[in-house]
C-alpha cells in the first residue's frame, strides 16, 4: 500500500510509479497535484484501491484503467478532470465505488453501466454530464447511493429507479428532469434520502410516497408539482426536513402533518395552499424552522405554535392571516428570525416579544400590526441595525412607557441615548446610530460604540447589509454535499461551494441542509488507506499508522517522495 494522503505533495504523479509492482492500495488524495493522471498506472495490475481525489489532477480519465483486473474502487472527485465518463469502466464486475464527482465531466451517461453488477456507490454530482439516465440504471441492485445532482440531466425519471431496491441516497436535484415521479416508489423500502429539488417534475405527489418509511430527507422543492400533499405524509415518522416549496401545490395542508415526530424543519414556501395554519403544527416538538410564506391561508396564528420551543425561524408572511400575534409568542425564547409582514393581522405586537433576546429579525411590514397604546419599538432602530451588522438587532421589543423611571435620574443613564421605561420598573435604552445597548463597565445598561464595525455614519458597503431572509431552499445552501470518499480522502467540499441555485434567488428558508445523520458513503471495506470525515471543510488530517506516512511542509516533491518510498521497500 502505498498511502499520502492529506499532505502537501505538488507536482505530477511520475511514470515511474508502475514500478511498485506489488502495490494493491494508492492514496494520493488531499494534496495539490497537478498534470493528468499517466496511462501507464494500468500497469499496476494488482491494484484494487485507486484515490486520487481532492487534488488539481486535469484532463480525460485514462480509458487505461479498464485494464486493472482487480480494479473495485475508484474515487477520483474533486479534481479538474475533462471528457466523457469512461465507458471501459463498464468492463469491472468487481467494481463496488466509483467517485467522479466534482470535475468538469461531460457526455452522456453510458448504457454500459448496468455492467456493473456490484456497484454500491455511483458520484458523479457537480459535473456537466447530459442526456438522460439510462433505464439501465435500474439493474444496479446493489446499489446503495446514487448522486447525480448538478449535472444538466434531461428527461424523465426513469421508472426502472424504483427498482433499487437497497438504495439509502437518491440524488438528482439541480438538473433538468421532467415528468412524473415514478408511480412505484413504494419499492424502494430502504431509502432514507431523497433530494430531487430543482428540476421541472410535474404531476402530483403519489400517495405511495407514504411507504418510504425510512425516509428522514426529502427535498422536493424548486419543481412543477401540483394536486394537494397526501395526507398519508403522516406515516413517514422518521422524516426530518420536507421542503415541498416553490411548486404549484393546492389545497390545505393536511392537519395529519402533526404526526411528523421527528421534523426539524418544514418548508411549503411559495405554492398555493389554501385553508387555515392546522394546530397540529404545535405537535412538532423539534421543529426549528417552518416557512409557509407566500400562500393563501387564511385565518389566525394558531396559539399551538408557541409550544414549540425549539423554533429558530418562523415566516408565515405574504397570506391572507387575519387577527392577532399570540400573546404567548415570548416563549419562543430560541426564535431568531419572524416574519409576519404582509398579511392582515391586526392589534398590537404582544409585550412577550421583548423575552425574545435572541431575535434579531421581525418583519410587520405591510400589516396593522403596531404597540401598545402609549408603547414604543424599537421598529424604529431598523435603519441603525442596517449599518451596524454585527452590533444591533432588528425590531425585537414593544415596551409600554412608564416615563416617572426614568425621570427618577438625575442624569441620563443612557448616555448618547434616549431613556425608556419598563413595566417592570427597569428601563432600556434606545441607542442611536453607530451604537449598541452595552453595559460600558458599568452594571446599569447604557449605549456604548457598535464594536468591530465600520464607521456607521457612512453609507455601508453592498456586502454589509444584514439579509432579512435565508438563502434559497437550493444551493448554495441547501446543497447536499459530495459523499465521503472510501479512503483517506479529505471532507467534501461545504454546500456553499456547489453551483448556483436554480430556485428563485429571493428569501426562503435555511432549510434544507441535509441532516446530519445523512447515510454516509464510507464502504467499510475501502478504509484502508485512512478515514475520510464528512464533517467542516477545514484542512483535512493526514492519516497515520503503519498505512500511511505522515509527511510535513509544503511544497514536498511527489517524485522525491515516491523515490524514498521505493527506497524503503
Amino acid at each position: 500500500m502505498l498511502s499520502l494522503g492529506s499532505n502537501h505533495l505538488t507536482g505530477i504523479i511520475p511514470t515511474s510509479i508502475t514500478g511498485l509492482a506489488e502495490l494493491t492500495l494508492l492514496n494520493l488524495a488531499g494534496n495539490n497535484l497537478t498534470g493528468s493522471i499517466p496511462p501507464t498506472i494500468s500497469l499496476l495490475n494488482k491494484l484494487s484501491v485507486i484515490d486520487l481525489s481532492y487534488n488539481l489532477l486535469s484532463g480525460p480519465i485514462p480509458e487505461a484503467l479498464s485494464a486493472l483486473p482487480n480494479l473495485s474502487s475508484i474515487n477520483l472527485g474533486n479534481n479538474q478532470l475533462t471528457g466523457p465518463f469512461p465507458s471501459s469502466l463498464a468492463n469491472h464486475a468487481s467494481v463496488t465505488f466509483i467517485g467522479l464527482q466534482s470535475n468538469h465531466l461531460s457526455g452522456s451517461l453510458p448504457a454500459s453501466l448496468s455492467s456493473l453488477p456490484s456497484l454500491v456507490y455511483l458520484l458523479l454530482a457537480t459535473n456537466n454530464i447530459t442526456g438522460s439516465i439510462p433505464d439501465t440504471i435500474g439493474t444496479l441492485s446493489l446499489l446503495s447511493n446514487l448522486d447525480l445532482g448538478y449535472n444538466q440531466l434531461s428527461g424523465p425519471l426513469p421508472s426502472t429507479v424504483a427498482n433499487l431496491s437497497r438504495l439509502r441516497t437518491l440524488r438528482l436535484g439541480a438538473n433538468h428532469l421532467v415528468g412524473s415521479l415514478p408511480a412505484n416508489l413504494q419499492q424502494m423500502a430502504s431509502l432514507e434520502y431523497m433530494h430531487l429539488a430543482q428540476n421541472n417534475i410535474s404531476g402530483s405527489i403519489p400517495a405511495a410516497i407514504a411507504n418510504l418509511t425510512a425516509l428522514s430527507f426529502l427535498g422536493m422543492g424548486g419543481n412543477q408539482l401540483t394536486g394537494r400533499i397526501p395526507s398519508t405524509i403522516s406515516h413517514l415518522t422518521t422524516l426530518a426536513l420536507l421542503d415541498l416549496s416553490y411548486n404549484h401545490l393546492t389545497g390545505p395542508i393536511p392537519d395529519s402533518i402533526g404526526a411528523l415526530s421527528s421534523l426539524t424543519s418544514l418548508n411549503l414556501r411559495n405554492n398555493n395552499l389554501t385553508g387555515s395554519i392546522p394546530s397540529s403544527l404545535g405537535t412538532l416538538a423539534n421543529a426549528t424552522l417552518i416557512d409557509l410564506s407566500s400562500n393563501q391561508l387564511e385565518g389566525s396564528i394558531p396559539n399551538s405554535i408557541t409550544g414549540l420551543i425549539s423554533l429558530v425561524y418562523l415566516a408565515v408572511n405574504h397570506n391572507n392571516l387575519t387577527g392577532s400575534v399570540p400573546a404567548d409568542m415570548g416563549r419562543l425564547t430560541t426564535l431568531s428570525q419572524l416574519d409576519l409582514s404582509y398579511s392582515m393581522l391586526q392589534g398590537s405586537l404582544p409585550a412577550s416579544l421583548g423575552n425574545l433576546t435572541l431575535l434579531t429579525d421581525l418583519q410587520v411590514d405591510g400589516t396593522g400590526l403596531q404597540c401598545a397604546r402609549g408603547g414604543w419599538c424599537e421598529l424604529e432602530q431598523q435603519s441603525a441595525s442596517a449599518f451596524c451588522q454585527r452590533c444591533a438587532l432588528f425590531c425585537t421589543k414593544c415596551f409600554v412607557r412608564a416615563a416617572d423611571v426614568c425621570a427618577s435620574f438625575q442624569h441620563n443613564p443612557c448616555g448618547s441615548g434616549a431613556c425608556v421605561s419598563l413595566p417592570n420598573g427597569t428601563y432600556t435604552c434606545t441607542c442611536p446610530l453607530g451604537s449598541v445597548l452595552g453595559n460600558n463597565g458599568t452594571i446599569a445598561p447604557t449605549c456604548v460604540p457598535c464594536p468591530a464595525c465600520f464607521n456607521a455614519t457612512s453609507p455601508p458597503p453592498a456586502n454589509a447589509l444584514p439579509s432579512r431572509a435565508p438563502p434559497s431552499e437550493a444551493p448554495p445552501s441547501e446543497a447536499p454535499p459530495s459523499e465521503a470518499p472510501p479512503s483517506g480522502a479529505p471532507p467534501p467540499a461545504p454546500p456553499f461551494g456547489a453551483p448556483p441555485s436554480k430556485a428563485p434567488p429571493s428569501s426562503a428558508p435555511p432549510s434544507s441542509a441535509p441532516p446530519d445523520n445523512e447515510p454516509s458513503a464510507n464502504p467499510p471495506s475501502e478504509q484502508a488507506g485512512g478515514g475520510a470525515t464528512a464533517a467542516a471543510p477545514s484542512p483535512p488530517q493526514a492519516p497515520t499508522g503503519r498505512s500511511g506516512t505522515k509527511m510535513v511542509g509544503f511544497g514536498i516533491s511527489f517524485f522525491a517522495v515516491l523515490l524514498l518510498h521505493a527506497l524503503a521497500l
